[in-house]
């Protein structure tokens, strides 16, 4: 078996939509090769939460050996849709890998993900898509179209660039992350 389908998926697993833990089922027999197996299995999984942490800060299941991402898993269940079918990407709006709660997933293109990253924590303007530029002595601002960065111009001022940079709001739409603390000045206002 490669990709398990949806009714495999939820013969393995519950999903707490208030948690967003992914939990093991009892499977059965039929999952495994030997009564023995499923036993085995289910004594040891049965009720625990599902996937460990990936060196990347996912997390992830071995299904039949192979190995897939709890968040994707949550998405076609929830969704009602084969895994084959899932949108490109699924991506974590508050970029919390681990918090897989219904509300904080959302269908994403590659592009569209990429934009929704927190600012690197080697930039020291604290602005994403704003740096220092020693050969021209002023503060570059840049954004990113369809994978291409586009330059918005130099400014003798940090502000100014990080204004000419806020067309990344326009531009990306939700999925525009400008600063480090983009997320948490929603969730204050909201």
């Amino acid at each position: 078996m490669s990709t398990p389908t949806l009714a495999y998926l939820r013969e393995c697993f519950s999903y707490d939509s208030v948690t967003g833990i992914l939990s093991w089922l009892a499977r059965p027999d039929s999952h495994f090769k030997s009564k023995r197996a499923a036993n085995a299995f289910n004594g040891r999984y049965f009720g625990k939460p599902a996937g460990t942490v990936t060196d990347e800060g996912y997390l992830r299941v071995g299904i039949n050996r192979a190995y897939f991402l709890v968040h994707r898993i949550i998405w076609a269940m929830a969704n009602d849709i084969e895994m084959a079918d899932l949108p490109e990407e699924v991506d974590h709006e508050d970029l919390n890998r681990l918090n897989n709660r219904l509300s904080n997933l959302r269908p994403a293109t590659h592009y569209q993900n990429m934009h929704n990253v927190a600012v690197k924590s080697t930039n020291t303007s604290g602005y994403k898509g704003v740096n220092w530029n020693v050969g021209a002595n002023k503060w570059l601002a840049r954004i990113c179209i369809n994978g291409k960065r586009v330059s918005l111009g130099y400014f003798d001022d940090i502000k100014d660039a990080a204004a000419a940079r806020a067309a990344a709001q326009h531009l990306h739409g939700d999925f525009a992350r400008l600063t480090a603390n983009d997320y948490a000045r929603e969730m204050v206002a909201a």
